[in-house]
């Protein structure tokens, strides 16, 4: 019975020993795992603030692209209405039509459509 009793409580040790290792062979697996977590959050923090960054700059871009448009429409009725105003004053002056000028209208759309 002794026997008995030396056997289990040797095999007790061994599976206490076996436990003990097994829980350091885990932690250590653990700890690893948790750095590699930390890493990817870390990782994805800064990813975030990328994809936010290229956002405001498409942002930026898209309202400097929409002055850009109004400037230029505007620019173009502004010539157009100064090319018109200049007739009627060469007309009133000189008191004879104005000669065939090129519209400056139709050698912007005619620019516009070479650059395309």
């Amino acid at each position: 019975m002794s026997e008995l009793l030396l056997i289990a409580g040797g095999s007790a040790v061994f599976l206490l020993i076996v436990c003990l290792i097994t829980r350091e062979s885990t932690e250590g697996k653990l700890r690893a795992m948790r750095m590699e977590l930390m890493s990817l959050r870390s990782k994805e923090r800064t990813l975030e603030d990328q994809v936010k960054a290229v956002q405001k700059t498409e942002s930026q871009i898209r309202e400097g692209l929409m002055r850009m448009e109004r400037t230029q429409d505007s620019t173009g009725q502004v010539v157009s209405d100064l090319f018109r105003k200049l007739t009627q004053l060469y007309e009133f002056v000189r008191q004879e039509p104005m000669p065939a000028v090129p519209d400056p209208g139709a050698a912007i759309a005619q620019e516009e459509e070479v650059a395309a």
